[in-house]
């Protein structure tokens, strides 16, 4: 089984460069790929020094770990971006923990301050779906087809 997301990625959002002004950072998107989650991290540029980083769990927050999220030079061009970009790699566990489901949130810290992007209080989610077989075929299932001998 592979999880999947249980929200929409929050770039694609008509608000989103809103919600990065707000909120000060937000998760942009995320791509599940065989082993691990990649993402994009959107914060906005309050100084220069600063950290982001990811928090996830597998166990509905008993434990945690947290992954640095790295910055992603931007290509000068005639619009830059207002927000500067991040991107994280989180491991997928070889077991899923009994309830199934990885959550992440994003803190960005400048100085002393840290900001949240936690999905609006919900924590950002995946969620391993079962796989069922496919159900064998029934007699009737071959009575219009064509079997070809070679």
């Amino acid at each position: 089984p592979s999880p999947e997301p249980t929200f929409t990625n929050p770039g694609l959002a008509r608000d989103f460069l809103e919600r990065v002004r707000r909120q000060k950072v937000c998760l942009e998107s995320i791509t599940v790929e065989s082993f691990f989650i990649s993402g994009c991290i959107r914060v906005l540029n309050l100084t220069f020094e600063k950290s982001v980083s990811v928090r996830y769990t597998a166990d509905d927050w008993r434990t945690h770990q947290d992954t640095r999220a790295l910055y992603v030079p931007q290509v000068p061009g005639p619009r830059p971006h207002p927000a500067d970009l991040f991107s994280f790699r989180l491991p997928l566990p070889a077991c899923p923990s009994h309830t199934g489901v990885l959550q992440f949130a994003i803190r960005y810290q400048v100085g002393p301050v840290e900001f949240w992007d936690n999905n609006e209080g919900k924590d950002y989610s995946l969620r391993w779906r079962e796989r069922r077989p496919p159900s064998p075929p029934s007699p009737g299932d071959f009575e219009n087809g064509w079997v070809h001998f070679i």
